[in-house]
This record gives C-alpha cells, structure tokens and sequence, in this order.
C-alpha cells in the first residue's frame, strides 16, 4: 500500500534529538519516517528527479521486515528557511514494501547513463540471520506503481529466493558505481557474506563485480557477468571502497568478521586471478572493520584511506587514516595514523561504534580551492553524529598537515549508558551530506534508526563556506 503524509505532518514531531552548544550544526527540521510503525531508516542518499528536485531514500529493516521508502522532492527552493517546509511539496512513498527484501542495506540511486533515465534503484540486500541470509543486489524501477513488486524488480544476482538450494546464499551490504572492465559503462561492486547466524563467522566472504552488459533494465533478464576476485576470500565481506590512481584500480577493504585490512590492485579486473593482494599493517588485537573510504585528506594528489572499527564488546572503537604514498606512480600506503580511540565500548558484543566515515567539506567548492576535508563519522549505536575538523598545519594549502583533527559531537540522539542493547541502543545510520538548500554549504541527512525519523542538520554559520 502506498502512504502519502503531508510535509507539514511530516515536519511537525518535536526535536527529539539535539545539537551541543558548541556544534557549528543546528537541526533544521526532522521527518517521520513511520507512519506504521515500522522500524526507522538506516541507510540513506539522494534520489535525482526530472523536475530538478531529489528524493530522501532510505532503507529499512528489523527481523521480520525489510522495505525501502523515501520522502521529497527537496531542493528547488534556495535558501529556504524550512528544508521541511510545506512549500517543498514533500511527500512518504513506501518505495518496496516488506516481503521483497528481508534486510536491505545500502542504497543507491543507479547513475542515468546505465539505464539513461531517472528512477532506479539499486538495493543490497541481506544479513547473517536464518532469514535474511538468503540477499542479493538488486535494482528498484521506481518509476511505476508503488510499492514495487517483483515486476519491478531486475535481480542482478542471484538470492532473494531467485536460484537453487545448493548455491551458497549470501548477504550484502553496500554496491559502488565503477567501470570495472574499461568499456565505457558502469558496472557494481560489491563485497558479500555468507552465513545463517553470526556476522563474524562466515562460511564465506569475498570481493565480486558484476558486468553490465549494456542493455535496458529488465526484470526478466539476469545477464550481468560475476566476476569473484580470488585472492579477497575470507577477507572482504561488508566495507570496501575503489579509486582509480593512474591507470590501475585500487580497492581497500576491512573484513568485519576477519579482521584483516587488505588492498586490492589491478589494471584488468576481468582477470580475477591476477588482482595484487597487500595485507596492511594493522594494531594488535583489532577486529571489526565497519568502513574504508578513499579521500585526498591532505591534498598532495594521492588517495588516503579513512578506516573505521567498531568497538562490539571488545574494546573501544577506532578511527584510523591511512596516508597514501606514491612511489614511481604506484599507490600504496603508510602506517596508520591513530585519529581517536574513545567511540564508546557497550555491554553488549552486538552494539558497536562507530560506523561510517566520510570525508566532509563545509562548502560546496572547498575541494576545488584546496580546502583540507574534514570527516564526518556516524557513531552508529552510541546515537551521536562526530566531525573531526583538521587542526594540524600551517601552511595555507596544508601541504605541511601532521594529521591532527580536532574532535566534536554535532549531534546527540539522547544520552546513552555503558548498558546499551539492541534493544534500547539510540542508533544512527548512514549519512548523506548534500547542499540542500542551495546556499553553497552542505548539509546532513542523518537517519535516526532509534527515533524513526530523518533529521537534516544545517550549519549555523555559513562563514565555514566557501563562495558559491
């Protein structure tokens, strides 16, 4: 069934969540995200539309439920003072309802030039429980009834009840728009799992890609090539990222369940076989890798890894930097540099902080003016939003930055305690960080699992930004 809320309705919860006095962010409005009571959102990003707005997707998921909703269109006002304002015409539309999709996690919206329209979405499904261990990548048709069907659905893998009972099932969690074979078209990447229990022991893991084969989306055709890169077995399983230096593709990814940091290197990713393997250098005793972003941190032209581990019961979580060298035009990288250490260590071994990290610019064109990104980091279970703001150098163009960051909290879902469950942890999701008022600084979608709503976090002072 499809539910349409007013945005008027949908702006009109009280402020559950805060931002400390001293956080450059204040809330500008918040939305319910379930008007059924259905679990709150997860993951989130941005859904282009072909009247120049976008939607607020999202993903949801509980034992026993799994769909994936969104709300807009948001951004055709500039400077609106309410990004939740009824003037934006906002709207909820249960994109795919449960029974499609058991545990959906990361959602993207499928770049134009694959399908060449707006309107798709690509879903990776599953997790380590006996029933959503069956997942799959598969990509939404959002441009017709809702919420989808299976008739609106192309399974790009197989799972998600599509194959046999002796294929191994297998869970995903995120998928990454990438020319994998240099032919010109964009095709997925992805890391998987396999196991009906536990997250942290698996059966099987790896990193995989699938080839587009250049034709239109159809919901009866599964011709997308896999290609199993041999040498991530039992390392890569729910993070990864890819960035191209020179002519070669290099992918880092952290094993949640193998605790093992790995790059992956390779000019032909055709040839599976071939792809370099390095295992990097970590600390004693870390186990749980949740997200590896590449990101220019000190802008000397060469890739950097931003590496988060969860605390899950055994100790603190960690955030490292990786710094990347270059040496006769071949990335690699040095020692990691310790960011912080105090994300907090819960009770339970199935809460953890933090979750991901990503690179964040204050303004829209701090990047192209040389700007030193700041990074901002979802404290998952412990319900707070961080930004680590770059402090260490001197220099105007920070060519002589020494990695110190100064650390804030710009978002609190509620206090927390040392006895957080499952059950009562005030959990945040997956940010997005977009410009969405368009005044030139950039904004934060934040998901609030634990509220079940989407809360957007503006900047107080727009002195942090750079001129438009």
């Amino acid at each position: 069934m499809q539910h349409f809320i007013s945005a008027a309705a949908l702006a009109g919860v009280a402020l559950s969540q805060t931002t400390p006095p001293t956080s450059p962010f204040k809330i500008n409005c918040q939305t319910n995200t379930s008007p059924d009571g259905q679990p709150g959102p997860a993951f989130t990003a941005l859904q282009p539309r072909d009247d120049g707005e976008y939607n607020v997707i999202w993903s949801t998921f509980a034992r026993s439920y799994g769909a994936v909703a969104a709300s807009g269109g948001y951004g055709n006002n500039v400077n609106v003072d309410n990004f939740c304002d009824v003037s934006d015409n906002s709207s909820y539309t249960q994109v795919a309802d449960n029974g499609i999709f058991d545990w959906p996690n990361g959602i993207n919206p499928v770049p134009i030039e694959v399908f060449g329209a707006n309107g798709y979405l690509a879903v990776a499904d599953g997790f380590a429980t006996p029933a959503a261990h069956d997942g799959c990548i598969a990509i939404i048709n959002s441009n017709g009834a809702q919420p989808a069907t299976a008739g609106d659905i192309q399974f790009i893998s197989q799972g998600c009840g599509n194959g046999n009972v002796v294929q191994t099932k297998y869970f995903y969690h995120y998928v990454q728009w990438v020319d994998m074979d240099g032919d010109g078209d964009l095709d997925i990447l992805t890391a998987r799992g396999s196991s009906l229990t536990n997250p942290t022991d698996l059966d099987a893991s790896m990193l995989v890609w699938f080839q587009n084969p250049g034709s239109l989306f159809s919901t009866t055709a599964r011709t997308w090539k896999e290609f199993v890169i041999e040498s991530s077995a039992d390392v890569c399983d729910v993070g990864f990222d890819l960035t191209q230096y020179g002519n070669t593709k290099y992918v880092i990814c952290g094993g949640f369940a193998s605790g093992k940091l790995a790059l992956f290197s390779g000019d032909d990713w055709t040839n599976t076989a071939n792809i370099e393997f390095t295992l990097i250098d970590q600390p004693e005793g870390v186990s749980y890798y949740f997200s590896q972003t590449w990101a220019d941190m000190n802008n000397d032209q060469v890739p950097d890894a931003i590496v988060t581990i969860g605390s899950y019961g055994v100790d603190n979580g960690l955030m490292y930097v990786y710094p990347g060298v270059d040496t006769a035009g071949k990335l690699s990288l040095a020692a990691g540099v310790l960011v912080y250490d105090q994300f907090p260590l819960f009770s339970s071994a199935s809460v953890g902080s933090p979750g991901e990290a990503l690179p964040f610019y204050y303004g829209v064109n701090d990047k192209l003016n040389g700007t030193l990104p700041s990074i901002l980091v979802s404290g998952d279970d412990d319900g707070f939003m961080y930004m680590f703001d770059p402090t260490g150098y001197t220099s105007p163009d920070g060519s002589d930055f020494n990695w110190v960051y100064n650390e804030q909290v710009i978002m609190k879902t509620k206090q927390f305690s040392p006895f957080v469950t499952p059950f009562n942890a005030p959990t945040v999701g997956q940010p997005t960080i977009a410009d969405i008022d368009g005044d030139g600084c950039n904004d934060i979608v934040v998901p609030s699992y634990y509220l079940k709503q989407i809360v957007f976090l503006e900047q107080k002072s727009k002195r942090n930004c750079a001129t438009v």
